[in-house]
This record gives structure tokens, C-alpha cells and sequence, in this order.
């Protein structure tokens, strides 16, 4: 997965038909384009890339066919240095998000720190 990551993060931007290495992008601060043929896959992509301001860039079969994959994909490279600049303090956002949550769930069922450390990969 790390070489998957490398190869993400080098890319000018990323067009998948999968829902993990878009995943991978956000994290990489990589613009990408999703397309989606199956409803359930649309909604998926469209739930996690929403939640960094990419939505629009969530492509369905309709849009596939028709002219706005070109034009998401113009925008997507245009307009990838605001992208890039916009995932960054969004990932931080989630990043806290993620350590308050895992922090409340520790203190909840009473572990110490060492271990809270060690279980989040930290350690």
C-alpha cells in the first residue's frame, strides 16, 4: 500500500473506479476524479469526497457518458493547486477529529497512555 500511496502522491491528479484510492488521494492531498457505474459505489465516493469539498468531482454513469467528464477533469487539473491547499487544513480538521475520538474511547474504557499509544500505532 505505501508504493500505491508513493505513486498517488507524485500524480498531477487521479481519476479511479475504485473507492480506495480515492481515499488515498485525499490523504495525499492528490486531486481526483471518482466515476462511479453502480449507484451504491456513486453515493460511497460521493459520501467520503464530500467530506473534503470534492463532491463535485464525483462522476456518475450519466455524467461518465455524457460531456462532464471532460469538464470535471479540466477543472480538476486547473484548479489543482487550490485543491491541494484546500485538503490541508481539512485533513488536519479530520486528523483531530480522529485523535479526539480515539482519545475519548480510551479514557472510556479506562486504558493508560502507554497503551493508547501503542494501539494507535504510535508507539
Amino acid at each position: 500500500m505505501k508504493s500505491m500511496r508513493g505513486v498517488i502522491a507524485r500524480a498531477r491528479a487521479l481519476i479511479s473506479f475504485k473507492h480506495h484510492p480515492l481515499i488515498f488521494a485525499i490523504g495525499e492531498r492528490t486531486p481526483c476524479l471518482s466515476v462511479s457505474f453502480e449507484s451504491y459505489y456513486h453515493r460511497k465516493n460521493l459520501g467520503a469526497m464530500g467530506l473534503f469539498g470534492l463532491e463535485r468531482f464525483c462522476i456518475d454513469h450519466d455524467g461518465f457518458l455524457g460531456d462532464d467528464l471532460h469538464a470535471r477533469f479540466d477543472e480538476l487539473l486547473s484548479s489543482s493547486g487550490a485543491i491541494r491547499a484546500d485538503l490541508a487544513p481539512r485533513l488536519d480538521a479530520a486528523r483531530a477529529a480522529q485523535d479526539r475520538f480515539f482519545a475519548d474511547c480510551v479514557h472510556a474504557v479506562g486504558l493508560d497512555e502507554p497503551t493508547c499509544t501503542t494501539l494507535k500505532g504510535k508507539g
